[in-house]
């Protein structure tokens, strides 16, 4: 499995993702370093004046499953589970020539694409039974993969397409999904940007940990305006937020927000020093959230699922109205956000754009094989 070479630390923040803690916090101070908004663009505006107090993308995110380690990975046989997703025997050529197009349906992910290349040796299942474990924890999988994969490229449809050997193989929009989110997540190099840092603390066992863990502050909350209002506001593109505060990482595709300012005032006490006041705003942001995996696409349908969470926090403002920095008033808080660039695929997983572009395409949608 090849490595993640483009900004270590997000390779080391993100990984492994995807339930919820909560720790109260008044953070107040300049940003540092690692919470420098410029780590996501060097074009931000941070005039408090010239940014606008809502947005939203265009088109919304796809929502799919995050494919848990503890469930397989996208190995994982979604449609009707045996009873040990990690021992299944993987089928031959002669085999899976005879089976239906309902048997094919019920393979994993990972098995339908091995077969389409024509391997029936199956190494994307042997490599997922290689990363994950029936011990992983329950929030682990690849929402790393997921969240920049459903912001890169529009939802897939189901759709037949002949592999190498001939064999007519039936892929979900999940299917499909799975393997942009796998590329993404696990073995893309493409281009990635982050701003804040990874908590490892269980902050509901040790809610007090952010006194003596810097990194477990989270991120500076005039910096995650000035992220989110022009990427997203000015931009109109995207970003990825752990939404989870502490060690579990949550990862969301972030597509709207709405702002509203409370109230301007005099500097709170430990505001940046160059701080000559100081907004009070309340932010409604919008993400996409995990389902289960489906056969059919879902967006604009029921099956869809999202979330809007409030913040509450202050931006610090200097004399030239500039933001400087921030302070969070809600328990509600983010560790990090993060971009990625939409990848280019190569390898063995070069034919996974061409499924993906057919299935985007297609006016003859494939039903579910029963």
């Amino acid at each position: 499995m090849k490595a993640r070479i483009v900004l270590a630390l997000v390779t080391a923040c993100l990984t492994w993702s995807c339930g919820r803690s909560v720790v109260s916090s008044h953070v107040e101070e300049i940003w540092n370093k690692a919470n420098d908004p410029l780590l996501l663009q060097g074009d931000f505006t941070r005039q408090f004046s010239r940014l606008p107090l809502s947005g939203e993308l265009p088109e919304t995110p796809w929502t799919d499953t995050y494919w848990p380690s503890n469930l397989g990975g996208i190995a994982q046989r979604w449609r009707h589970a045996p009873a040990d997703q990690f021992s299944y025997k993987t089928y031959s050529e002669e085999a899976v020539a005879k089976l239906s197009l309902a048997q094919l349906a019920d393979l994993s992910p990972a098995e339908k694409y091995d077969i389409y290349e024509g391997r029936f040796d199956y190494p994307t299942v042997a490599r997922e039974r290689a990363r994950v474990s029936a011990k992983n924890a329950y929030w682990e999988g690849i929402c790393h993969g997921w969240a920049p994969a459903a912001l890169n490229f529009a939802e897939p449809k189901p759709i037949k397409l002949a592999g190498a050997s001939g064999i007519q193989v039936p892929f979900a929009s999940s299917d499909i999904k799975a393997l942009l989110s796998y590329y993404e997540g696990e073995l893309s190099s493409a281009p990635s940007r982050m701003l804040g840092t990874r908590c490892d603390i269980d902050l509901a066992k040790f809610p007090n940990a952010a006194k003596t863990h810097p990194e477990c502050k989270g991120i500076n909350a005039g910096a995650f305006h000035v992220a989110l209002v022009n990427l997203v506001g000015r931009d109109v593109k995207g970003f990825v937020a752990d939404v989870s505060h502490g060690n579990e990482i949550w990862n969301q595709p972030v597509y709207g927000f709405r702002s509203k300012v409370e109230a301007e005032r005099a500097p709170s006490p430990g505001a940046a020093p160059e701080a000559t006041s100081e907004v009070v705003i309340s932010t409604e942001m919008d993400y996409t959230k995990e389902i289960d995996p489906t056969w059919a696409a879902v967006n604009g349908t029921d099956d869809w699922s999202g979330e809007t969470v409030m913040y509450r926090y202050t931006v610090e403002l200097n004399a030239r109205g500039n933001i400087i920095g921030g302070a969070w008033l809600s328990t509600e808080l983010l560790d990090f956000v993060w971009t990625q660039e939409r990848p280019e695929f190569n390898g063995y997983f070069a034919d996974v754009l061409g499924v993906y572009e057919r299935a985007k395409d297609t006016r003859t949608v494939l039903l579910e094989p029963k």
